[in-house]
């Protein structure tokens, strides 16, 4: 399964059409395949999908207005691409498991035109959807996310280091969307070194490349292969050093250590 790069990480390098052409064949010669770089101003879907084929890369999702079938499917047919990003719940309705329900009735109505066409909304956790209602036994907001959207349309792109970040075991929700997931983000975990900080909160966590954290990304890996993931998308969203250094690294390590290829 091949390995891309989301683009957030390179968010810094894309600017113009000079500066994202340069950072695409950045990370072609490092050898990524694919890329979420979302819909840039300064071209239209067909000059974008010109120069992803220049650098032999290719769109690992899109981005649109979703209230325009006809604009989203349309750029998904001419990009070559059927996953389209959909919005994070948001923050006025994450408190409550009626505000999860509301956002899922919202996005099942923005689903209805794209129901047969292939096209597949794709959802990121970050660590709020974890939170878990006492009321419904502990059932945590992604839980009502994924048993009220509609299977057909509604997919789900796991990030590891926000699950982690929010207590959840990647693995078991792997097993529990498969079928609905098809796209993983990788970026590890860790606490950063110069803390000093010796209460039991507010330890700053750091977003670090692949493997050098502390996530344990053999079992989870195996489990992406079981599930079936058509993509791992490398995201980091702040680095220490260069981002393209740090997606190297991460590369070396997902290709020599995981097996991923």
């Amino acid at each position: 399964m091949p390995i891309g790069v989301c683009g957030w990480t390179i968010r810094d390098y894309i600017f113009t059409e000079k500066q994202t052409r340069e950072t695409l064949k950045k990370i072609a010669d490092m050898g990524y395949k694919g890329v979420e770089l979302g819909q840039r101003e300064f071209w239209t879907p067909a000059q974008q999908k010109e120069a992803l084929d220049e650098y032999g890369l290719q769109a690992i999702t899109i981005d649109g207005d979703l209230a325009n079938p006809e604009e989203i499917i349309k750029k998904a047919e001419i990009v070559k691409c059927s996953s389209v990003c959909l919005k994070s719940i948001p923050g006025n309705m994450m408190g409550s498991p009626e505000g999860f329900m509301a956002y899922a009735e919202m996005v099942n109505k923005l689903a209805e035109p794209y129901k047969g066409t292939g096209i597949h909304f794709i959802y990121h956790n970050h660590a709020q959807e974890l939170r878990n209602f006492p009321e419904l036994d502990g059932k945590t907001g992604l839980d009502i996310l994924i048993e009220n959207t509609d299977p057909d349309v509604v997919w789900f792109q796991i990030d590891v280091h926000w699950l982690v970040a929010g207590g959840g075991d990647p693995v078991q929700w792997l097993k529990k969307l498969k079928g609905r997931t098809s796209i993983i983000h990788y970026k590890d975990y860790g606490i950063d070194f110069r803390c000093r900080e010796t209460s039991l909160g507010n330890v700053p966590r750091q977003f670090l490349e692949v493997g050098q954290g502390n996530i344990n990304w053999e079992p989870i890996t195996k489990a992406c292969y079981e599930n079936g993931i058509e993509w791992f998308s490398v995201e980091q969203d702040q680095t220490a050093r260069d981002p393209f250094t740090s997606l190297q690294i991460s590369l070396n390590y997902m290709r020599d250590k995981l097996n991923i290829e």
